[in-house]
């Protein structure tokens, strides 16, 4: 089973929700949707591949069962869901395999789905991180790069999208602006040079945006803090 608990006290007390299972869900995450109902999102792993399955509550108490998320049911190995409430509707944003015919191997890519109608249904994934994710200078196919771990935010009526895009070893950080219908052309920048970033996750703080991440720029791993400046961003620390 998967256990959940809810406050009404300000974490004074929690009651506790299960949602029986014969399957072994990892990486539980909720979200509050656009109609103001949950969502929560687990994976599952089964053979050789993982899914992504969704539960709903109307009060986060009483859930549904757990049901394997339509819009990637047909990929293979989408994994690391995150949704936000923007466009009148959810957006949810998350990785999978993809299999390309120009570089003939996988690499993994970032897709979205949204939902207008509390998630009675939803739009085919759209494939964020295809060329036009790449400056046009980029000579490399879109597929030569893996592209993991997701976050993303809504600030000042847009929604940014960040990313780790890698080539070889090393993990750059990208973000770029994503409506209900996907990647805003040319809005992707590369947020950094040096060292092998990771783990990077927003945050608002006094109406501004900041970006947390890891990097090796110095030979060790630290965490960075940076706050977004017009198109460009201003590191902190």
């Amino acid at each position: 089973k998967l256990s959940l608990f809810l406050s009404d006290d300000n974490c004074s007390s929690f009651s506790r929700s299960d949602i029986a299972t014969d399957n072994y869900f990892i990486a539980p995450r909720i979200y509050t949707c656009a109609d103001g109902s949950f969502r929560l999102f687990a994976s599952v792993s089964q053979g050789d591949s993982f899914y992504i399955y969704s539960a709903e509550s109307k009060d986060g108490k009483k859930w549904s069962a757990l049901k394997l998320f339509q819009p990637c049911s047909q990929m293979r190995n989408p994994f690391v869901p995150f949704q936000i409430n923007a466009f009148g509707g959810d957006l949810v944003v998350f990785q999978a395999y993809y299999s390309s015919s120009v570089t003939g191997r996988l690499s993994y890519q970032l897709f979205s789905t949204f939902t207008a109608d509390g998630g009675n249904s939803w739009t085919n994934p759209v494939l964020l991180t295809d060329q036009a994710s790449l400056p046009e200078s980029d000579i490399h196919n879109f597929a030569a790069y893996q592209n993991q771990r997701p976050d993303i935010i809504r600030f000042n009526g847009k929604v940014f999208l960040v990313w780790e895009r890698t080539e070889t070893v090393t993990s750059e950080l990208w973000m770029a602006e994503i409506t209900s219908s996907g990647l805003v052309p040319r809005t992707s920048r590369k947020i950094t040079e040096r060292g092998n970033a990771s783990r990077a996750q927003f945050f608002l703080h006094n109406n501004n945006l900041f970006l947390t991440w890891f990097d090796t720029r110095n030979g060790n791993e630290a965490v960075y803090l940076a706050e977004k400046a017009g198109e460009d961003w201003e590191e902190l620390a």
